[in-house]
């Protein structure tokens, strides 16, 4: 992100590592699962959840909206992201669906692929934040307290300078 905006950045980081700690990391694990468990279309399901919040992270980087809900049926994930980033969404998607639909011999093979590149595709998502460590992993006892004093070290932020809500509001009410 090039923003010399200290809130923009700001805003950014907040809502960028909350949502890929809170729903790109669970969309990866459900991913992994419903493969494990020849759930395909669950995971195709989350496959696109996962993209689509990458996309919007990735908007939210290049200038796009800051805040969005999962419920927002009129938000365009896409409005301000490159076409690259774009249309490997859809290649990734696009291959997970083929990758669902082959044939049993050659499924897990194409799933596995498929999943390679979707993760890829979440780092370099989380690279645009530029941290120095990585995210914690919120599902795994050592990422829930990591992302406890993360949320409360990020609060003080979005409270000291008026930011948008970075924590899903059924988590905060």
């Amino acid at each position: 992100m090039t923003s010399t905006d200290f809130r923009r950045l700001a805003g950014f980081l907040l809502q960028g590592a909350s949502r890929l700690v809170i729903y790109v990391q669970a969309g990866m694990e459900d991913i992994e699962g419903a493969i494990a468990d020849a759930q395909y279309d669950v995971a195709l399901l989350q496959t696109r959840r996962v993209l689509l919040e990458c996309l919007a992270i990735r908007s939210a980087a290049d200038g796009g909206r800051l805040t969005w809900s999962r419920d927002d049926l009129s938000f365009d994930y896409a409005t301000g992201t490159d076409q690259d980033s774009a249309r490997e969404a859809d290649e990734l998607l696009a291959e997970m669906i083929r990758a669902a639909a082959a044939s049993a011999g050659d499924r897990e093979a194409a799933m596995s692929r498929a999943l390679g590149r979707l993760e890829a595709y979440v780092a370099a998502t989380e690279g645009l934040l530029e941290l120095r460590e990585g995210l914690p992993l919120l599902r795994s006892a050592e990422g829930f307290f990591a992302g406890i004093r993360a949320a409360r070290d990020m609060s003080v932020i979005q409270e000291t300078f008026g930011l948008p809500q970075f924590l899903p509001g059924d988590w905060t009410a």
